[in-house]
């Protein structure tokens, strides 16, 4: 609503990321439904009108994940209608092209699309920032210097590159809903040794830039909502203070639902989030 996003501005985030699914809405042709993009235009709007930029992605596309050859077209057409229709749209308003490739959709289809689909691009948006993620669910695997298949950088300065970090999965997923399996109920957070794992993604994601000049954003961080609250405190601030540290932009994931920041009920914050991610 038009409220959370005044709420989200005021707690001073200069950021919204918008998971949007639009391959649930597609027609027979693969075109968005009209409803559907007003609805992402009017979202976008209240956002960029607060003072903040806001990213859009692609979300939720499993066909990809489960077979990405036969619906890689689908994708190719989804950033062809949206390339179009937002040229002409702000600066803040940027584009990350997909989120958090797994399964089959491995790391050398994941260049492939992420070069074909930042040419068409830039052919009607020839300066907007565009946001570039890698497969093994999003994560820094395919920055790293010793990838077996890494991530190939873009010789483009309006790119940026993103990774997610729920590290240690046992600790941040713990008794999930969402999840087959999920890792069991009681881990705690080991500062000491869990800020070892953190630091050596976020140093992972700093060398990634130092070789390839790509700036990195930290685009997806979180603990579970019934984690301990003093423990999910603890982690992101130590995940916000580790990224910073190295000039790693971020966005915590999420506002209100399973990873909040806000309480629902009130849309105001949890106590001692602001604290954690703002350091105020």
């Amino acid at each position: 609503t038009r409220a959370d996003i005044r709420a989200i501005a005021d707690e001073g985030f200069d950021t919204l990321r918008l998971p949007v699914s639009w391959s649930t809405h597609l027609d027979a042709q693969d075109q968005i439904d009209p409803a559907f993009l007003a609805r992402v235009d009017q979202v976008a709007a209240w956002t960029l009108d607060s003072g903040m930029n806001v990213i859009i992605n692609v979300h939720h596309f499993n066909e990809m994940n489960s077979n990405p050859r036969a619906n890689m077209h689908r994708l190719h057409k989804i950033w062809g209608q949206l390339s179009a229709h937002y040229a002409t749209w702000p600066e803040g308003l940027m584009f990350e092209l997909i989120n958090e490739p797994h399964d089959k959709f491995t790391q050398d289809l994941v260049n492939d699309f992420n070069h074909e689909a930042l040419k068409g691009i830039r052919k009607s948006n020839p300066t907007r920032w565009v946001i570039l993620g890698g497969a093994s669910w999003g994560g820094i695997t395919p920055f790293t210097k010793d990838a077996d298949i890494p991530f190939k950088p873009v010789r483009d300065a309006r790119t940026i590159a993103t990774f997610h970090s729920y590290s240690p999965y046992e600790f941040t997923h713990q008794g999930v809903h969402f999840t087959d399996n999920p890792p069991p109920v009681g881990r705690r957070l080991n500062l000491a040794e869990d800020r070892k794992e953190i630091a050596a993604e976020m140093q992972d994601a700093a060398d990634f830039t130092t070789r390839t000049g790509m700036p990195m954003l930290l685009g997806e961080f979180g603990v579970y909502r019934h984690v301990p609250h003093g423990e999910r405190l603890l982690w992101s601030e130590t995940m916000r203070r580790e990224a910073e540290a190295r000039g790693i932009a971020w966005c915590y994931f999420d506002w209100q639902t399973e990873f909040r920041y806000a309480d629902p009920d009130t849309n105001k914050p949890l106590t001692g989030m602001r604290g954690a991610l703002f350091g105020r």
